[in-house]
């Protein structure tokens, strides 16, 4: 795997992890909800685009990140207004969301090392 699309999975499992935390009171600050201040998204918006913004797989995995904040803002603003459940459903949401996020960055890792 390309060691910049490993670091990348990586960064995201871990904001996941964060969230999750998070959301069961682990820890009283949650990860940056923007999808542009997580590690990957600092990744997609800098070396990603410049080196793999032209392939469907990698917009495709922009689209699919940004909606994956969308949903991490929503629990955001359920547990800080108390709807611990909410934010909890919504998590599903998000480890699904997740999965094809991972995915992509895998996708795009075998289409990198085919060439």
């Amino acid at each position: 795997m390309d060691i910049d699309l490993k670091l990348v999975g990586l960064h995201h499992s871990m904001w996941c992890i964060k969230l999750n935390q998070y959301v069961n009171g682990n820890t009283e600050i949650p990860p940056a909800p923007s999808h542009t201040q997580c590690e990957l998204g600092k990744w997609i918006y800098s070396d990603g685009q410049s080196k793999y913004g032209k392939m469907p797989v990698f917009s495709r995995l922009e689209q699919e990140h940004q909606q994956l904040h969308q949903i991490a803002q929503e629990i955001i603003s359920q547990k800080s207004q108390g709807n611990i459940q909410e934010a909890k459903r919504l998590l599903l949401q998000l480890e699904e969301k997740s999965d094809t996020v991972v995915s992509l960055i895998k996708q795009l890792d075998k289409i990198v090392n085919q060439k």
